[in-house]
């Protein structure tokens, strides 16, 4: 290795380490602390299962009001769907953990996530249900980077492709996509 090439391998190796740095920064930054705060730990396909679990009975629960409560025809029908579609798929997601796992996704306790108060107008459903779906896409684009069961993986392909569907509907009433939103196609 020649002289210039020892001498320059810190600066070198410090480039990719300092732009590691920014971004570890940035996630730690006080505009982003919600996010940090309900950051969750996934490391297989069983704690993408309790994930997508929580993120999916949270939805019902956030619909369960709005189904009842709102002034809008489609959003009372658009939280109805939900709650069918979602109650379906928590069902099969906890048949597969007895299946596959154990029974520890089928188990109240700490998912990571807080339940706030229920939102109390279509804008407040749409604004949560939005954070919701983008929560619940993101956890899906990490399983789906598992290369998990193919029965999994064609539910999470149809929830992911349900989600992208439910945010354009939940746009169309006004509601901002937030900046690290996943928007359809994958990208932020």
């Amino acid at each position: 290795m020649s002289d210039f090439l020892i001498r320059a391998m810190p600066f070198l190796m410090a480039i990719p380490l300092t732009a590691m740095a920014f971004n570890v920064g940035a996630s730690t930054h006080p505009a982003n602390a919600r996010a940090a705060d309900n950051a969750i730990h996934l490391a297989g396909e069983a704690d993408v299962v309790i994930a997508l679990v929580a993120q999916m009975e949270e939805a019902i629960r956030l619909s369960s009001t709005m189904a009842v409560t709102s002034r809008s025809k489609s959003m009372r029908e658009f939280s109805r769907k939900e709650i069918n579609k979602r109650t379906g798929q928590i069902a099969q997601l906890r048949k597969w953990c007895r299946r596959w796992f154990d029974d520890s996704c089928n188990k109240p306790g700490d998912t990571g996530w807080t339940a706030g108060k229920a939102p109390n107008s279509d804008l407040a459903f749409a604004s949560a249900m939005s954070a919701n779906h983008a929560r619940l896409l993101e956890v899906i684009e990490f399983g789906l980077g598992l290369k998990p069961r193919k029965s999994f993986r064609e539910l999470m392909e149809r929830i992911q492709n349900e989600g992208y569907d439910e945010l354009a509907f939940l746009r169309q009433t006004g509601v901002p996509a937030e900046p690290n939103q996943i928007s359809p196609g994958g990208k932020r």
